[in-house]
């Protein structure tokens, strides 16, 4: 069914695949089929992600999967209640006004200088 939902839907290949061996692995660690699984598996798939060091954008991309299949596959009433959290967020540099300066003198063309000038 998620595999049909997500063609539907026009994802890409790559997306589809890195989707359905998510499920695929959860399914596997907790050894059920994915619809028995509850909101606290979920947590412990974030908590596990955490322990094993993931890169922010894996956790990203596995929550989605899963938010994916709760919600549009199944379409299970509040089978999906976790936020996507900060926490994995990478904090943003704060860069000194010279280094600022340094970066918009160095742009190429006068686009890249105001795309620099207005974030």
């Amino acid at each position: 069914m998620m595999l049909e939902e997500l063609e539907r839907r026009n994802y890409a290949q790559t997306t589809i695949d890195c989707y359905i061996q998510t499920i695929e692995d959860f399914a596997r660690y907790f050894r059920r089929p994915p619809d028995q699984l509850t909101p606290e598996h979920i947590r412990d798939t974030k908590r596990i992600c955490s322990v094993r060091k993931a890169s922010p954008s894996t956790v990203t991309q596995r929550l989605a999967a899963l938010r994916f299949f709760y919600t549009r596959t199944i379409k299970k009433p509040g089978a999906w209640p976790i936020p996507v959290s900060e926490e994995n967020a990478t904090p943003a540099q704060n860069l000194e006004p010279g280094r600022v300066a340094h970066l918009i003198d160095c742009s190429q063309t006068q686009f890249h200088r105001m795309v620099l000038m207005t974030v």
